[in-house]
């Protein structure tokens, strides 16, 4: 929560509660700090059962504990949201993307020559690109499904992208297409 959101709680809460802490400067910074990490929409949520259940002036500890508590104990049926995979895809193309520029950076700094960032751009726009179309083939040898990573023994292939015959696969539907 930051210090508007702490504000407009507090002010609900002497709407309800007369003994409820005025929002002067000290007393904003404290829960200000206490309730940094919880939503707006929750502290209201837990102010809203404080006072259904009790007459007794809300503190930010009850304030974390019921949302603290909210999470720990949440349904078992609750689902996450669905994920949309472009989003998913333009977020792990970042992540490679970094990855490239700096394994890119470092080669050129270990051999002492000078970092060009366009040619860095040039081998990051590659490598993403080259990752993308390899893992847009189905593989043969393990069975994973387009835009899934290969396996062996049902884990995540760690010294190369992908098996042989998936990049072999993915340049023979590349150079289909380009015909």
């Amino acid at each position: 929560m930051n210090r508007q959101e702490v504000t407009a709680l507090l002010a609900s809460a002497s709407a309800v509660d007369q003994y409820a802490p005025q929002p002067d400067e000290l007393v904003l910074r404290i829960w200000e700090s206490m309730l940094a990490d919880i939503p707006a929409e929750a502290a209201e949520k837990a102010l809203v059962a404080h006072y259904r259940e009790t007459s007794k002036t809300i503190t930010p500890a009850d304030i974390a504990g019921w949302y603290r508590n909210r999470r720990r104990y949440a349904s078992p049926t609750r689902k996450a949201p669905p994920a949309d995979p472009e989003t998913i895809r333009n977020g792990v193309d970042r992540v490679f993307t970094a990855l490239a520029a700096k394994k890119a950076i470092s080669a050129a700094e270990r051999t002492g020559t000078e970092v060009d960032l366009v040619e860095v751009g040039y081998v990051v726009e590659a490598d993403v690109a080259a990752r993308r179309s390899v893992r847009s083939v189905p593989c043969r040898h393990c069975h994973s499904p387009a835009f899934s990573p290969c396996t062996s023994n049902g884990k995540p292939l760690t010294k190369s992208p992908a098996h042989p015959v998936r990049v072999d696969d993915a340049f023979a539907a590349m150079a289909a297409s380009a015909t």
